[in-house]
């Protein structure tokens, strides 16, 4: 799939998160209320058991909670997080955390996150909540009456 150009002030937003940069994560789909994004396993990924430390894959659902709720324009910011693991990801390994909105009001905004392997098993469930601030992300459209 290839991002709707409408909405291409997310890429230029989400480009800049010098974390995301520094762990590898790519930004694969992303429009109103969605977001995939993906990460290779690394070594700097790993836990002192060679096995995907929790940070990364909370990073890594966290980025993409970011882009899906941040697609209707209000800056977004999250309230709070929760995050189940299932399964252990190595080195080599390829995660892809998959957010969609489930509900939206006008100041917050529910999000469920998928982490998922290069073989689709389930590997990590989050459950977020975001702030929506009056400002709007920079270059965005304002679509706050859009509300689910």
């Amino acid at each position: 799939m290839s991002p709707d150009p409408k909405f291409a002030f997310l890429k230029t937003q989400f480009e800049k998160d010098r974390l995301a940069q520094y762990l590898g994560i790519e930004m694969v789909d992303y429009g109103e209320g969605f977001a995939v994004v993906r990460m290779v396993i690394k070594e700097c990924h790993l836990n002192s058991i060679a096995t995907a430390h929790g940070g990364s894959y909370f990073t890594l659902a966290d980025f993409a909670m970011a882009i899906a709720s941040n697609a209707y324009g209000p800056i977004s910011v999250a309230l709070n997080a929760n995050m189940t693991f299932m399964k252990a990801a190595r080195e080599g390994d390829v995660l892809t955390a998959s957010a969609r909105v489930v509900s939206k009001t006008r100041r917050t905004a529910t999000i469920i996150i998928e982490v998922a392997n290069q073989q689709g098993e389930l590997m990590a469930l989050m459950q977020g909540v975001v702030y929506r601030k009056s400002e709007l992300l920079p270059g965005a459209p304002d679509n706050t009456e859009t509300v689910h």
